[in-house]
């Protein structure tokens, strides 16, 4: 296998629902966006690019993504506030392991991006406990009621592992319901973030997907990201939320390149305190230095354009072949990002529907309870937007229907 999903191109007839990554039709258009940084890199003559590189990463690709950033969002991002990194999965998973430890816990949405709960579990040895959700989010009085319960057994700070806790979610076009954290509850969110010494790492990495326009160019900007709420001058600011991004969704995936935005408490800790980056310095520093170049040459700013209508064009083909062929379906339509959350009727479980529709009707879907810590959801499901062409969606979306209706007999 020479990708992770080459096993979901049209094996045996079967569509895949699950994936959450561009397809061939807009990385031919990276292939050709890299190849012009590429050429423009090396013809400056610089040899940097080739050396370790600085622990945070390369000043200038943190400086040219502070611009591109800012500008995305809205609102200001300083690059000395930005550290590269591999992705928005090594991103996590060295974010922490440099503050946290075995058996610290861990408080995630329910439901969530699945693999997060896997990494949090077995490869970081955490504690997960999942946090209700609802219609707008994470319910943040019940964040809080679950991190006093808790709170007796929360390791004791020091100066390398501030903080008692970790708080992990999705707050912008959320993985798997879409939708986005409101102001209301994200200054509430924030404000229980530093009463309990808790670190909020998001993964942000749909924010520049927003759909929210009738159509092109797609020119509103999606809310701001929690990191915006975590205000300095604040008289309780502390520095407890850390924003994780990646240009896995908007490039590609194999570039492993992205970026943790971080307070400078965070920024501080990782540069004392990772031996990982004193080591081997910055992370994917070539690729950092080919994506400054990048973002230099207004490359990326431009692709992120034509990506947003591709993928919007795709959500809307997604969702009307849904009003349309599952009238059993209830869910609310994403306005960015990638994932559709269904709502089936309570009879169903999603598990042995997705069976069903594999084998028999080659259509593939992730079941609810696999974005459950605690395997709840049941007759739900997730649908991507992202690999498939309108075409394809709307047959994926017809299979559906018929599993649906033998599943229900």
């Amino acid at each position: 296998m020479s990708t992770l999903f080459e096993n979901v191109h049209d094996k045996d007839g079967l569509i895949s629902l699950c994936v959450g990554a561009p397809d061939d039709l807009l990385l031919e258009e990276c292939r050709k966006l890299i190849q012009k940084a590429t050429e423009a890199l090396h013809a400056s003559g610089k040899l940097s690019s080739f050396q370790y590189g600085a622990k945070l990463g390369d000043p200038v690709y943190r400086t040219e993504l502070a611009k591109f950033l800012t500008d995305q969002y809205g609102s200001k991002v300083e690059s000395d506030s930005l550290i590269a990194n591999a992705g928005a999965s090594q991103g996590l998973q060295v974010l922490i392991s440099t503050l946290f430890q075995k058996d610290d816990f861990a408080f995630v949405e329910d439901p969530t991006y699945f693999l997060s709960i896997k990494m949090l579990k077995e490869d970081l040895n955490m504690k997960v406990i999942g946090v209700p959700t609802d219609a707008g989010g994470i319910i943040v009085e019940e964040l809080e009621k679950l991190l006093v319960e808790h709170s007796s057994k929360f390791r004791a700070p020091t100066d390398k592992k501030p903080f008692s806790s970790l708080v992990y979610l999705v707050p912008t076009f959320n993985n798997p319901k879409g939708g986005c954290l409101s102001a209301e509850r994200s200054k509430k969110l924030v404000t229980v973030l530093r009463k309990h010494n808790a670190l909020g790492v998001c993964d942000d990495v749909y924010n520049s997907l927003p759909y929210l326009d009738d159509g092109p160019p797609f020119v509103t900007k999606a809310p701001p990201r929690l990191f915006a709420y975590d205000v300095k001058s604040d008289a309780d600011y502390k520095g407890n939320v850390v924003s994780n991004g990646t240009f896995s969704k908007l490039l590609g995936p194999g570039l492993r390149i992205g970026w943790l935005e971080c307070p400078t408490s965070v920024v501080k800790c990782f540069a004392e305190n990772c031996s990982y980056l004193q080591s081997g310095g910055g992370f994917n520093h070539y690729m950092s230095c080919v994506l400054g170049t990048a973002l230099q040459l207004g490359l990326v700013s431009k692709h992120v354009i034509y990506a947003r209508q591709v993928y919007a064009g795709r959500m809307k083909a997604l969702c009307d072949a849904i009003d349309e062929l599952v009238p059993q379906a209830k869910y609310t339509r994403p306005r960015g990002g990638y994932f559709v959350w269904i709502v089936l009727p309570i009879e169903i479980d999603s598990r042995k529907m997705a069976k069903l529709c594999e084998e028999k009707y080659k259509i593939k879907f992730w079941p609810g309870p696999f974005c459950s810590n605690d395997g709840n959801f049941v007759n739900y499901v997730r649908f991507s937007c992202a690999w498939h062409r309108e075409e394809i969606l709307r047959e994926a979306v017809k299979r559906f229907a018929e599993g649906l209706k033998e599943s229900l007999q």
